[in-house]
C-alpha cells in the first residue's frame, strides 16, 4: 500500500508541475507582452494551431481600431520539439516580419552548461535580420559558439526548421 501511495503521490506532483508550466505559457499567450519580446511594435497576439503552432502579432490603429498584421511569432519547442541541445530542449521565441525576415530570436529557457554558453546573447543576436531564404549553415552564415557546437547546431536547426514550417506557408515566402 505504501508503495502505491508513494507512486501515486509522485505522479500527482509531476502532474501538478506540468500543469503549472502549461498555465504559465497560457498566461503569456494572447498578451501583447509575449509577442513584444520579438516584435516590439505588437499590441496584441493570438495563437493559431493550424499545421504549425504560431502566434500572429498585430498592431491596432487607435483611431479606427483596425488591426494590422505585423508578423508571426513561434516557439521552437512547439514547432520542432524533436530538436534538442547538448543538455535538453532549448526554448526559443522567434519573431518574423511579413517579408520573412527575423525581427529577433530570444532564448526563453535552456539546460545547457552555463560555462559553455557564456556568449549566448551574442550568438542569438546574429539571427536578427536573417531571411527565411538564408542557408542557416553553421560556420558559414551562422558563427558557432566556441566549445558549444552541439548547442549552436541545435539552435540554428530549430530556428531554420521552424521558419520552414511557419513562415514559408503562412507568409507565402519562397524557400
Amino acid at each position: 500500500f505504501l508503495l502505491i501511495f508513494l507512486l501515486g503521490s509522485g505522479a500527482l506532483i509531476n502532474f501538478t508541475q506540468q500543469t503549472s508550466e502549461e498555465k504559465k505559457d497560457v498566461i503569456l499567450e494572447n498578451r501583447p507582452e509575449f509577442c513584444k519580446i520579438v516584435i516590439p511594435e505588437a499590441d496584441s497576439c493570438f495563437k493559431h494551431t493550424e499545421t504549425a503552432p504560431h502566434y500572429r502579432a498585430y498592431q491596432t490603429d487607435i483611431s479606427t481600431r483596425e488591426k494590422t498584421l505585423l508578423g508571426l511569432v513561434f516557439i521552437t519547442t512547439e514547432t520542432t520539439p524533436h530538436i534538442t541541445g547538448y543538455a535538453g530542449k532549448i526554448k526559443i521565441i522567434v519573431g518574423v516580419d511579413l517579408k520573412g525576415k527575423i525581427t529577433k530570436a530570444h532564448i526563453i529557457s535552456h539546460s545547457e552548461t552555463p560555462r559553455f554558453v557564456r556568449k549566448l546573447n551574442a550568438f542569438m543576436h546574429q539571427f536578427r535580420n536573417k531571411n527565411v531564404q538564408d542557408s542557416f549553415e553553421l560556420n558559414n552564415d551562422v558563427d558557432a559558439m566556441t566549445r558549444a557546437t552541439v548547442t549552436s547546431r541545435a539552435i540554428t536547426q530549430a530556428i531554420k526548421e521552424s521558419l520552414e514550417l511557419v513562415a514559408a506557408p503562412y507568409l507565402n515566402v519562397q524557400m
